[in-house]
């Protein structure tokens, strides 16, 4: 069972495998129309070779299914069991697909391989050695190009050479002392009507109140010579 690294199909550039394991399910539940849509994928599909396997496996399978259900429609002693172990077998196919490999059926194997060559040529991918640039999943190189810059390395501190050590504690001093000198270097704020106003007036003079003095003097009344 060949083992594939994860890469990218050339169909939407979506992970070859989900795509892989579309094709066994295509041709599991739609049967004709799904072999047909399976043999379309694997054509069009240019880089993995885990798609055009399935595909070409998927669509060899379901059409001996096919074949045989119709052939011997009456007889379900052998149209049954071939129905059913054509069902597991695409359901396997699809896990195994999923998994990055690629399942060994006896005889259908050989013929799906034959029906690749045939119909679909080489991926530029077929599971053997490193994954291509272009077939990588996210179309970059790990660790190259803009997908994935690295971030920038820390500066390394020569050996024996610590570096210099600070002292939070006289650092919070320093701080302390300086706050003080800072506010008495700071200029105050300049009011032009300060400017402009002159000197202050001078306080109003007491007002001097007079006192007054009440003389009252009796007054005799001198007798008249008519009295």
């Amino acid at each position: 069972m060949k083992q594939y690294e994860p890469h990218s199909s050339s169909l939407g550039n979506a992970s070859a495998n989900l795509i892989a394991a579309l094709c066994c399910a295509l041709s599991l539940m739609f049967s004709l129309p799904g072999i047909a849509v399976s043999l379309v994928l694997g054509y069009l599909e240019k880089k993995s070779g885990l798609v055009k396997y399935y595909a070409a496996a998927a669509a060899v399978l379901g059409a001996a299914r096919f074949v045989v259900t119709r052939i011997f429609d009456g007889a379900w002693a052998i149209s049954a069991p071939v129905n059913i172990a054509a069902l597991v077998l695409l359901v396997l196919m699809g896990l195994s697909a999923y998994r990055w490999k690629e399942m060994e059926i006896p005889l259908v194997s050989k013929w799906a391989r034959g029906l690749k060559k045939a119909l679909f040529g080489k991926a530029k991918y077929e599971g053997d050695g490193p994954v291509p640039d272009d077939c990588r999943q996210g179309g970059a190189v790990p660790g190259e190009g803009p997908a994935s810059t690295p971030p920038p390395a820390p500066p390394q501190i020569p050996a024996g050479n610590s570096g210099p050590s600070i002292n939070l504690k006289d650092l919070y001093q320093q701080q302390q002392q300086q706050q003080p000198v800072q506010a008495a270097a700071q200029p105050q704020p300049f009011a032009a009507s300060e400017a402009f106003a002159g000197p202050p007036p001078a306080p109003p003079a007491p007002v001097a109140t007079p006192e007054f003095e009440l003389t009252v003097q009796p007054t005799l009344q001198q007798p008249t010579d008519q009295e």
